[in-house]
């Protein structure tokens, strides 16, 4: 996936013994323990036994719940451990041995946890994960970061192709954030949940929330809303509200963005308060289900994207947002501040302008069993397909 030198491979070994964890008895055991626990697969689960061990919560179930994130999580965060020591010295400068610290500091409490017996170790092990949440909030930004770092360094050095990495990476992050946060959230009783899993989560409704967020955004962007036509209906699907707003948002805003921006080109405006919403193009949206699947399609007038650059839109780090600015001539900047108010606007809000929002989308379509594909027809606009199991049967995509 990457050339390396074994001069970079000693330089790095050094590095990541010099970290300032203790003596060198306790680096030897810490060590130790990663590649004990890297000889584990993950043990995964499908959303419906997620919702069936849920219900009818009692305390010994809690009990249980935190046993398996307590044996679990130390078991995924040590594979990841294992691929950031295998990169390339100058790519783990920086912002990603941030993210490494945090998962060695991550795995290192949750592995010394003491063994959860009864209800009171249950909720200071709650306790825990709730903090181990908060402080991996930013590591899909620092990833981001240190991508477009590492491939700066390596421009003038040797070919690097991070995507199999990030891919792991983020993947495994969906994954322990889900167990983590499913179990910290059995304590919370809301209807229809169960933990974080709705289990009869309304596509429109997330659609509509969704687009109400984006609308409000453009709106203040740009003076306009963008329309949006709405056909057909889905049943409610068991699955993890969150996911499909991060989806959601992220297509429409890229939509809603595309064809504001076409319309201000084409017209040769530059104040988006001469913008009409009855003159701009919707995007129309279709709803449809089938026996396993539904499927959601996004339909926009935006121009399309260039096929020049059509095979590279799931890459990350790169950006069509990057690559107008960048033909811009004059006009100011129409897409920075849209991106700010994204991220703002959504807890953990698509990477607006660095390259993940759309390759991490497919990453949440695609963890229990679903997808996103893109059709563009240059010139005119795009099409997006969202599939998603609609079973509730689908094995999480955890890879090693």
């Amino acid at each position: 996936m990457w050339s390396t030198r074994s001069s970079w491979k000693y330089i790095q070994w050094l590095s990541y013994r010099s970290l300032s964890y203790g003596t060198t008895d306790y680096l030897t055991v810490h060590d130790n323990a990663v590649a004990r626990y890297a000889k584990k697969e993950p043990k995964k689960h499908t959303i419906n036994q997620l919702i069936q061990f849920g219900k009818q919560l009692n305390e010994q179930k809690l009990i249980q719940s935190a046993r398996f994130v307590h044996q679990e999580l130390p078991v995924r965060l040590a594979h990841r451990i294992i691929d950031l020591r295998s990169l390339p010295y100058y790519v783990v400068c920086g912002p990603i041995k941030r993210i490494y610290d945090v998962y060695v500091e991550a795995f290192e409490s949750v592995r010394n946890f003491r063994k959860i017996q009864d209800l009171q170790d249950e909720k200071e092990f709650t306790v825990l994960l709730k903090h181990l949440v908060d402080e991996s909030a930013n590591v899909v930004e620092l990833l981001a970061h240190g991508l477009r770092l590492a491939l700066l360094r390596a421009s003038q050095r040797e070919h690097l192709d991070l995507d199999s990495f990030v891919d792991q990476m983020l993947i495994s992050r969906i994954g322990r954030r889900m167990i983590a946060e499913q179990h910290v959230m059995l304590h919370e009783s809301r209807p229809g949940f169960v933990g974080v899993i709705n289990t009869h989560c309304s596509p429109q409704q997330c659609l509509d929330i969704a687009y109400q967020e984006c609308s409000r955004i453009c709106f203040r962007q740009y003076g306009v809303q963008v329309p949006v036509q709405i056909r057909g209906s889905v049943s409610t699907i068991p699955y993890i509200p969150y996911h499909l707003h991060y989806i959601l948002l992220e297509l429409l805003k890229n939509s809603m963005r595309a064809v504001v921006e076409r319309h201000l080109s084409q017209n040769h405006h530059k104040n988006g308060l001469l913008l009409s919403k009855d003159n701009m193009p919707p995007i129309e949206v279709l709803l449809t289900e089938g026996p396993k699947q539904v499927t959601i399609r996004i339909s926009d007038q935006g121009g399309g994207i260039a096929l020049d650059i059509l095979s590279s839109i799931f890459r990350y780090g790169f950006s069509t947002v990057n690559r107008l600015r960048e033909e811009e001539q004059g006009g100011g900047n129409l897409g920075g501040e849209w991106d700010r108010l994204v991220q703002r606007q959504s807890v953990d809000g698509p990477m607006a302008g660095l390259g993940f929002g759309l390759p991490l989308s497919k990453l949440y379509a695609q963890y229990f069993g679903g997808n996103l594909q893109l059709v563009s027809m240059d010139g005119y606009g795009t099409d997006v397909y969202v599939h998603l199991d609609r079973t509730g049967d689908v094995l999480e995509g955890v890879e090693i």
